[in-house]
């Protein structure tokens, strides 16, 4: 799978702060998150990416903290969508800040 540009750098932050266990440093994780621009959603999903765990239990992990204020169900679906979804390769995906394209359906489907 391949990450999505904006994951990817919130990744190498947590990684260049010298963090490797989430467990005994989750709040020093949010903060950087936080500090650095991510939304709830965004953060959830790179810890998701960043330490291996379940997209769950990294929600777990955010959604109580209340470091961030809940967001909309819309923001969260498309944010997952857009993140999770993440492929340039695919002819029928393209990506700008401004706007979106991917496919709804798998190849084998149409």
């Amino acid at each position: 799978m391949k990450v999505h540009p904006k994951i990817s750098r919130f990744i190498n932050l947590i990684n260049n702060s010298g963090l490797i266990e989430l467990t005994a440093n989750d709040k020093q994780v949010l903060a950087i998150l936080k500090d650095n621009g991510a939304t709830q959603t965004e953060a959830g999903i790179t810890i998701h990416f960043a330490f291996g765990i379940s997209l769950g239990d990294a929600e777990k992990i955010v959604y109580p903290s209340k470091v961030w204020e809940r967001e909309s169900l819309e923001d969260i679906a498309y944010q997952t969508f857009l993140y999770m979804n993440y492929n340039p390769s695919d002819p029928d995906y393209s990506y700008d800040d401004n706007k979106v394209k991917f496919t709804l359906f798998s190849k084998d489907k149409k």
